[in-house]
């Protein structure tokens, strides 16, 4: 009954693990196979001293790893106890070929290669994915930096992508408009200092620590006699200027701790006056400061040749004013004492003084005239000129019938040379004036017994007026400044012919009035000829 018992269970195996690809054997307490899937049972030999089988018959898992005897492969045997009341009755093993396990984990290693592969090419896919969202965006950024870069701030950012990405473009370009605000800010604050330094009259240098030029207004550039449009900038101040004493004062500046120190409040500055040629003598007023946090120096430049001169003119005009009115007033005070200490009883002495009186006081009178028909001259310059078309050849012979018995007591004859018709627009009275100025000059001037020319000489668009005298002429070192008021070529002479020293100075103030110009040409000892030239659209 055991042995057939044994069978049955050996089938029964078989029937249910034949088509398996492992092995299963369950083995007695004692070590007997009882059945196998694989083998017949019976003639297996006893396994009690299997390595798994003798682990499993002490109550513990037991495993193997070794060749078959009885199939004749490597198997891989997993053997585990079965056990009824505390003790083991039989021990269930499964052995599976090692190849297949091999083979299932090759299969298995090569599902996960693949699993990982596709894992990866999807991942890549789906990166590359992202990727082209996120660097299209962030390229169309980048190009937008570039071109802000490059000063195209109109430009605007215009991306689809990541919340993250368009907040940064809407930054991007909210960046680009406020700093386009402030450069136009800046270029208008640039284009305003500009248009204020070449608006003012005063030269105007800025300097560096190192003496180079980094600013130069238009007005400095003529001071110094150098062409506009020059290039200076970046240049030392000696290379484009050649004046040591600008250096001087800016090293004076700058080297100077006073003057350097970062406190704007301080507004300390240095001042120097010196005098400069180019091509004339010019007399500058230099002021020098220290620019603050900038380690500079500001040069500003004053030419005041013409100031000096005005001065000069002025003192020269109040001291011959004094001198000229004082002589006669002098020569009358002395005559009039002298007739009321008695000389009033001596008929023909007081008649002598008297006449002596008379003509010191027309020529009071005469100068004081001449003084208000400048200053009724140079009020005139305020207003607008009133003119009328009036025939010059008139206007001349005018002014000579007024000169006409001074001439005739030096037997001097007076020519009037020119166009008898020729109509041009002036103010009567003071052009009649200047000719009879420029007329009775002439003939104070020239010897006896000679002629003076008054040529009229119409060309394109201005009309001439010539006094043409054969007179002692003038001095070459006298031509600047004959028509100076008070000024003389020789005092002793123009007191004994009855100047005033201010008839060349209005002469010159009629045709600066009419737009026009007064030249003087003289060689001495050969006469003069003295040239209004005014355009016939006056």
């Amino acid at each position: 009954d055991h042995r057939a018992l044994i069978t049955e269970w050996d089938q029964r195996l078989e029937y249910y693990f034949a088509d398996r690809s492992f092995r299963v054997t369950i083995i007695g307490a004692d070590g007997t196979v009882l059945a196998d899937s694989k083998a017949t049972a019976a003639n297996l030999e006893n396994h009690r001293q299997r390595p798994e089988v003798k682990t499993a018959l002490e109550g513990q898992q037991g495993t193997a790893l070794r060749r078959s005897q009885s199939v004749g492969e490597e198997l891989v045997y997993l053997a585990e106890p079965i056990i009824r009341g505390g003790s083991v009755v039989a021990v269930v093993r499964a052995a599976i070929p090692l190849d297949l396990i091999q083979k299932q984990l090759w299969s298995m290693y090569l599902r996960l290669a693949l699993g990982a592969l596709g894992i990866l090419a999807l991942a890549a896919g789906l990166t590359l994915f992202l990727v082209r969202k996120i660097s299209q965006p962030i390229g169309v950024l980048v190009q937008s930096a570039e071109r802000f870069g490059r000063g195209e701030l109109h430009h605007r950012t215009r991306i689809e992508g990541p919340r993250e990405l368009v907040v940064m473009a809407s930054t991007l370009d909210t960046m680009a408009e406020q700093l386009k605000e402030r450069i136009d800010q800046v270029i208008q604050v640039k284009r305003e200092a500009e248009a204020i330094l070449s608006g003012m009259t005063e030269g105007i240098i800025v300097l560096d620590r190192n003496f180079l030029i980094r600013q130069v207004n238009d007005s400095a550039l003529s001071i110094f006699a150098i062409p506009k449009g020059t290039p200076v900038i970046g240049k030392s101040l000696l290379e484009v200027f050649r004046a040591t004493d600008l250096k001087r004062l800016a090293e004076q500046v700058l080297r100077n701790p006073e003057f350097t120190e970062n406190d704007p409040s301080l507004n300390k500055m240095m001042e120097d006056t010196f005098n400069l040629w180019t091509g004339s003598n010019r007399t500058l007023q230099v002021s020098a400061s220290a620019i603050p946090n900038y380690s500079g120096c500001l040069l500003v430049i004053h030419d005041i040749t013409r100031m000096m001169h005005l001065e000069t003119v002025r003192r020269d005009f109040v001291a011959n004013v004094s001198h000229e009115l004082k002589t006669p007033i002098t020569s009358i005070k002395g005559f009039v004492e002298t007739l009321l200490d008695g000389a009033l009883d001596d008929r023909p002495r007081a008649e002598r003084y008297l006449g002596i009186i008379g003509r010191h006081a027309n020529r009071l009178e005469q100068i004081i005239e001449d003084l208000l028909s400048l200053a009724r001259l140079e009020q005139q310059e305020k207003q607008t000129l009133e003119t009328q078309a009036v025939s010059v050849f008139a206007l001349c012979e005018e002014a000579r019938q007024s000169c006409e018995l001074s001439a005739q007591e030096k037997e001097i004859r007076i020519q009037i040379e020119g166009p008898r018709e020729f109509q041009w627009k002036a103010n009567v009275s003071l052009m009649t004036q200047a000719i009879l100025n420029l007329l009775d000059n002439a003939i104070k001037y020239s010897p006896p017994k000679t002629s003076i020319r008054l040529c009229i000489e119409p060309i394109e668009g201005y009309v001439l007026l010539k006094v043409i005298d054969q007179g002692r002429g003038i001095p070459p070192r006298d031509l600047q400044r004959i028509f100076e008021r008070f000024y003389r070529v020789n005092k002793e002479r123009s007191r004994e012919v009855g100047g005033t020293g201010l008839g060349l100075s209005i002469v010159k103030h009629v045709v600066t009035l009419h737009g026009g110009t007064v030249q003087v040409e003289s060689q001495e000892n050969e006469g003069s000829t003295f040239t209004i030239q005014l355009p016939q659209g006056t």
